[in-house]
């Protein structure tokens, strides 16, 4: 198991080192038994998968970077194009360059809530999930038909009863679980059960006490101490660098393909806080699930485990349209995008597009996050397959 000073040393300070070298490292053949004789099972060519995801990415973005890590250390990384385009300048994007990060948070979120309910079950957060959220939620709020019953589970899950064009703003959520939910507790998915989360978090760490029942003040104080959680319990024991406004030297703006010019600023996107809200690097985004999946920093083994077999924070495996078998086991990923321009559900305008991906097999995982829409690899569905497609054909014969 890697230890937090450990993957300092191994991982992080290597990081940058690997970031020189990465371009010119080769895969050696995996040696098996005496007289080093290579077996003939494929094995995996990190080259290789390198250049399957370049090649499926394809060209139609203005920029995007990506990181690659196996077994919590970093292992390739890259970028195309640019973060400032046309008349916002001419400056390359770079892997190291912080992007909206989009509902990649709500993979982050997730752990922060099981990392609470871990400590309220005294290691088991399995046990907590089946809780009702009922009596976490601020003590004014009234509850309506079957929003009693919703559990932690159901809001990671989102099944529920929550439709998808829920509000995600304090006094829309008091109204939403006040007027009542579905009985129904399919899959269907909403920002609301993760704004819903931040509120929980806030709360149940202690970080948004407030003598002011107004929703103006309870509002900002489960947005400032949800992100007062997230910064001094997730992001900042791993010295993560995030920021729910544009930071660095030049940052990324956000474009529609076909129209790299006079790119959009998002802005403070506090309010999505939750749902979304950080912005990130891949690098640093690649650490948070270096710690995630090689460590017991954030959360247990154990608690990673119901993570992952609940497909909690990530697309919900039990969705078909989310792909989640592959040649090699089951696939875990989180997309996420936003824009500027929305009609019925589809992007018309400027924005973000990004994807996370987890292969346990061999312990790889993938962090892409692009600065525009509208390319032919704009859908969350065709960056899984890529992906997928990708890993599996690197698996070649020795």
């Amino acid at each position: 198991m890697i230890k937090m000073t450990d993957f300092k040393t191994t991982a992080f300070i290597g990081f940058l080192a690997v970031l020189l070298i990465a371009a010119s490292a080769c895969e050696k053949p995996i040696l098996d038994g005496p007289g080093q004789i290579l077996s003939n099972d494929k094995q995996f060519d990190m080259n290789l998968f390198q250049e399957n995801i370049e090649a499926g990415l394809g060209n139609q973005w203005a920029g995007y970077g990506y990181a690659i890590s196996q077994n919590g250390q970093l292992r390739r990384s890259g970028a195309f194009g640019k973060r400032l385009a046309g008349n916002d300048g001419n400056v390359d994007f770079e892997e190291t360059n912080p992007v909206y990060g989009a509902s990649i948070n709500k993979a982050m979120t997730a752990v922060a809530m099981l990392k609470i309910l871990e400590g309220l079950g005294n290691g088991d957060a399995g046990f907590m999930l089946n809780a009702s959220i009922a009596q976490y939620l601020p003590p004014n709020w009234s509850f309506g038909p079957n929003s009693p019953n919703i559990t932690f589970r159901n809001l990671l899950q989102h099944r529920s009863g929550i439709a998808s064009d829920a509000p995600i703003d304090y006094a829309g959520l008091r109204t939403l679980i006040a007027s009542g939910t579905s009985a129904n507790k399919n899959y269907v998915y909403s920002n609301a059960n993760y704004a819903l989360l931040r509120i929980l978090i806030a709360r149940m760490s202690g970080n948004a006490d407030t003598f002011d029942p107004s929703d103006d003040a309870m509002s900002n104080a489960t947005l400032s101490g949800f992100r007062r959680y997230m910064e001094t319990e997730i992001f900042g024991p791993l010295d993560i660098e995030v920021n729910t406004r544009p930071f660095g030297n030049k940052p990324a703006r956000y474009y529609q393909w076909g129209d790299l010019n006079d790119g959009w600023n998002m802005g403070d996107m506090s309010n999505r806080l939750g749902n979304g809200g950080f912005y990130f690097s891949p690098i640093a985004c690649a650490k948070f699930l270096a710690y995630l999946n090689h460590s017991e920093d954030i959360i247990s083994e154990e608690t990673r485990e119901v993570m992952y077999n609940q497909f909690l924070g990530w697309s919900d495996g039990a969705q078909p349209q989310n792909e989640p078998e592959g040649d090699y086991g089951t696939y875990y990923y989180k997309g996420g995008s936003f824009c500027n321009n929305t009609d019925d559900g589809n992007c018309n305008g400027q924005g973000v597009r990004n994807i996370v991906a987890s292969f346990p097999h061999n312990g790889v995982e993938v962090v892409i996050m692009g600065n525009s829409r509208g390319g032919n690899m704009d859908s969350s569905s065709g960056l899984r397959a890529m992906l997928r497609n990708a890993y599996d054909d690197a698996w070649v014969k020795p």
